[in-house]
């Protein structure tokens, strides 16, 4: 998992990198960090609806950010088109469902999603760019699965000491380092940074808001024992990932996860002035949601059914 992460599934800074393209005409029209930060949020509107893991917005977005990196055609146009953009992440969202939840939505219902944005062939065609741009490498290693691996290390070292700590001590910690985590995936920043890393600094940030004395001794003892045992990064770098996310998640901790998504403009940076909203349903056992997209663009809203 530690060699995948730094090898096969690492990502560049595609949308910093210096390309020729981006100093001609379509410069402006190139995709930012608040667009994909749009993209993710849309993504946790449906898995929350359809009470799929949180996780799986991870493994679509790391699908995502690795194919902007590839040298396709495909990917090169979704970095100068929101609306091309939007069906690369819808694809990639519809292959991690598939890759990782018991069960799936179907390729019509993606294609109904987008209101004749995007057909199923367009979703199919979009998955055999992606598959093909990817080398077929679509089961990425998250962060919270470096995480639990972490957690369960230092857990499994406490316990052989045979001492333990505080009741919720142990539930609090995976909250709050799968919280840490799943703030992370809306950031751009941390695209480039091993899912290894990402997880330590919330585990790292999360011990530090544990208050009894001996089960912060515990856990933080059990941490940097692990940390010498694994090539991760250097303190400095991990240090650098848990300031970012320390910020985030305090910019993040009042965002309602089932609230409205907001919209992504697939034709340009301008914002629609009052869309035109219709919606359809999408059951699934025995949770329903509604997928509001707007009549003019390919934009889409979560909302939950009362």
């Amino acid at each position: 998992m530690i060699e995948q992460e730094s090898t096969t599934y690492c990502c560049s800074d595609y949308l910093n990198s210096d390309d020729e393209n981006d100093h001609d005409s379509r410069a402006e029209n190139k995709i930012t960090p608040e667009d994909r930060m749009k993209i993710v949020d849309w993504c946790y509107g449906i898995v929350d609806g359809c009470e799929f893991k949180r996780e799986t917005v991870a493994a679509a977005m790391n699908i995502v950010d690795r194919f902007m990196c590839a040298s396709v055609p495909q990917a090169r146009g979704a970095l100068h088109h929101r609306g091309k953009y939007q069906l690369v992440a819808v694809t990639a969202l519809y292959m991690s469902i598939k890759l990782n939840e018991r069960i799936s939505l179907g390729i019509n219902d993606f294609a109904a999603m987008s209101h004749g944005s995007y057909s199923a062939k367009d979703i199919q065609d979009m998955e055999w760019s992606i598959l093909q741009g990817l080398a077929w490498r679509v089961c990425p290693p998250t962060s919270l699965q470096v995480g639990h691996h972490i957690l369960a290390l230092m857990l499994s070292e406490i316990q052989e000491r045979e001492t333990s700590f505080k009741q919720g001590t142990g539930k609090f910690l995976h909250e709050e380092v799968a919280f840490q985590i799943e703030s992370s995936v809306r950031d751009y920043y941390f695209t480039t940074k091993r899912p290894s890393t990402i997880a330590i600094a919330a585990i790292f940030n999360t011990i530090e808001q544990v208050e009894d004395d001996h089960d912060y001794k515990l856990l933080m003892l059990a941490l940097l024992h692990i940390l010498q045992e694994f090539y991760f990064d250097p303190t400095s770098v991990i240090k650098e990932v848990m300031d970012k996310l320390h910020r985030i998640v305090d910019e993040n901790s009042e965002i309602d996860s089932d609230s409205d998504m907001p919209e992504v403009n697939s034709e340009g940076p301008e914002a629609l002035d009052e869309p035109c909203y219709s919606s359809i349903k999408i059951s699934h056992e025995s949770s329903c949601y509604d997928v509001t997209y707007t009549d003019n663009c390919s934009d889409f809203y979560v909302r939950e059914d009362d």
